[in-house]
């Protein structure tokens, strides 16, 4: 199983999704589909994600959508883990 540990080093959508890792469950394919997607926003913004999943144009499945939450997720425990020590991250 690949690695869960990230290297994000703030929520940028494309910039993190570039750097995090590609896990081999539905987090990662969400990781792999929105580094290809051209239309994929570029913000820092939980919200703007999850409009443009839910937009008409893309009409995310649930499973995506449950995959972005757990990307999400991710994100916040790498971050608060950063915050705590700096220098492992």
């Amino acid at each position: 199983m690949a690695s869960r540990r990230h290297t994000w080093h703030t929520w940028h959508t494309k910039g993190s999704l570039k750097v995090a890792k590609a896990t081999r469950d539905p987090a990662g394919d969400f990781v792999r589909d929105a580094r290809h997607d051209q239309e994929f926003p570029h913000t820092s913004s939980r919200q703007t994600v999850s409009r443009y999943l839910n937009s008409y144009q893309v009409r995310a499945c649930p499973e995506a959508i449950d995959a972005f939450r757990t990307v999400w997720q991710r994100f916040l425990r790498w971050q608060k883990r950063a915050a705590k020590n700096p220098w492992e991250n």
